[in-house]
This record gives structure tokens, sequence and C-alpha cells, in this order.
């Protein structure tokens, strides 16, 4: 049933106070569970892991950017805790389940930022050490194409915005 079906791996609200992220993962869900043909074909040729929440204990309690021990969440993927962060130790152990199995073709991470206007990408670059393991220049090509085709399919979708980079301080987040 699930033979030659690549994987997809949708997380959502790791940090509290980006409420839009909860409305786009709502919508990509509801899309994804519809009859449209396209919904069907992403169906047939994927298996999709969905959180929709990763920082709930940050939700509940109405914090901006961080958990309950005042941490954002974000930066705690390469080092996360049982204890002190189960939801991202708990993710991203299934994810290296999941690449034991299958490829994980796309990994995203969904969040709100406050300013900017419309839809943008922050996507990894070549690098020998990036952080999704890209390895050559053609590598490097692939990670730009969603964000030029998701630009030439919708207005409100901005090319410009995206960055291809992996800034030290970030290097504990989600790419």
């Amino acid at each position: 049933m699930h033979e030659g079906k690549k994987v997809m791996v949708i997380t959502s609200r790791v940090h509290p106070g980006e409420t839009q992220s909860s409305f786009a993962l709502e919508g990509m869900v509801n899309f994804l569970l519809s009859d449209d043909p396209r919904a069907q074909d992403l169906r047939k040729n994927f298996i999709f892991y969905v959180v929709p929440m990763l920082n709930p204990d940050g939700v509940i309690q109405g914090n901006m950017r961080t958990d309950l021990c005042g941490l954002d969440m974000n930066r705690r993927w390469t080092d996360s805790s049982p204890w002190l962060h189960p939801v991202m130790y708990a993710v991203r152990n299934l994810v290296t389940m999941i690449q034991e199995e299958r490829k994980v073709e796309v990994f995203c991470d969904i969040h709100g930022h406050f300013q900017p206007i419309g839809s943008f990408m922050y996507c990894c670059n070549y690098n020998k050490d990036s952080c999704c393991g890209c390895n050559s220049y053609e590598d490097d090509a692939m990670l730009r194409v969603v964000p030029n085709v998701l630009s030439n399919q919708n207005e409100w979708f901005s090319m410009s915005d995206c960055t291809f980079s992996m800034e030290a301080y970030k290097a504990n987040s989600a790419r």
C-alpha cells in the first residue's frame, strides 16, 4: 500500500504567538483531504506526517516564542532533551525512524512572521556541511524549485523574500 511512496513531514506552531501558522496548516490539511485531483495525486504518491502544534505548553501559557522553560523550541532540533523538550525530541526521532525506511522528500515547518506580508520560505543551501544533506550544486538548484513554482502560481508568494542560507544563530532550527 505504501510501497514506493515518498514522505512529507509538516510541522507547525513551534512559536506559540504565530497563530497564523495554525490557520495555514488547517488550510493545507483541508486541501490534502479534499477531492481535488491534485490532492488525490499527492495522497497517491506521498505519506504525510503532520504535527499541528510543536509547542502546546507555550501556547497554553500564552507565550510568544518560548515554552514553559523560557526556551525557543525552534533552536532545540539538534540538541533536544526527552525531559525538557519532549515534543521536539519525539518529532526528531520520528523523522530519524522514517529516514531509516524511506527518504523524507519535504520537511515543512510552518511559521508566521509579524512584519512581512504574504508567503515566503527559509530554505537550506548547498554546503558540504549543509543541514539538509545537499552535496552538489544540482541539489542546491532543486531547493529552489518549490519556491519558484509557488511564486509563479500564487500572487501572495514572494520568491524575492525567500532565503537560501543558514545563519549561524539558526543552526539548531528545523531546516
